[in-house]
C-alpha cells in the first residue's frame, strides 16, 4: 500500500543491477522478468530480456501509459553484473534509458497518460507476476524506485560499483 501511494506513473526511476545465470539466457525463447511495476496491460514500466522479441543479447525496458509503449532494446552480451535503468517524465515528454551509467539509445517522446494505481499481483521484482512466472533467473541487486526522472549524473554514480 505504501508503494501504491508513493508510486508516480507519470514521472519516476527505477534502477537495477542485473546478472544473467548463463549466456543462453540472452538466446532462448524464454521470458525473464527484471522487474515489472504496473497498474494493467495498458500502464506499466518493464524491465525483461525475451529474445524473441528484442533479439539476442539485449535487454528491453518498456514504459507503456495510456496503451502508448515506449521501448529501447540496449545492446548488452554481459555475463558480469551491470546497472541498467529507466526514467519517464510525461512533464518532458520523455522516456531515456541507461546501461552502465550512459543513456542507451534515443529519448523516447510521444508519452501517454497513466491511469491507474498499481497492482498488486503485477509489481513485481525478479518475476512477471505473484504467481510466479518469467522468473529472474540470475542475480538482482539495487533494485530501486523513484517518483522523479534522475539526471543522467544521478544514473551515472548509481552506475558505479563501489
Amino acid at each position: 500500500a505504501g508503494l501504491a501511494g508513493a508510486f508516480n506513473g507519470s514521472e519516476g526511476t527505477l534502477a537495477c543491477w542485473i546478472k544473467v545465470a548463463n549466456a543462453g539466457m540472452y538466446t532462448d525463447a524464454s521470458a525473464y522478468r527484471i522487474a515489472a511495476f504496473g497498474a494493467d496491460a495498458n500502464n506499466e514500466v518493464r524491465l525483461f530480456i525475451q529474445a524473441a522479441f528484442s533479439g539476442n543479447n539485449r535487454v528491453s525496458l518498456l514504459y507503456k501509459a495510456g496503451g502508448t509503449s515506449k521501448f529501447v532494446i540496449p545492446a548488452t552480451t554481459s555475463l558480469l553484473f551491470q546497472h541498467i535503468a529507466i526514467t519517464w517524465s510525461k512533464a518532458a515528454d520523455q522516456v531515456k534509458v541507461y546501461l552502465a551509467g550512459a543513456q542507451s539509445g534515443a529519448t523516447q517522446t510521444g508519452l501517454g497518460v497513466w491511469a491507474g494505481a498499481l497492482a498488486t499481483t503485477t509489481t513485481v521484482i525478479g518475476a512477471a507476476t505473484t504467481t510466479p512466472t518469467q522468473v529472474w533467473n540470475g542475480a538482482l541487486a539495487h533494485a530501486a524506485i523513484w517518483n522523479t526522472p534522475l539526471s543522467a549524473a544521478q544514473i551515472a554514480t548509481l552506475a558505479v560499483v563501489p
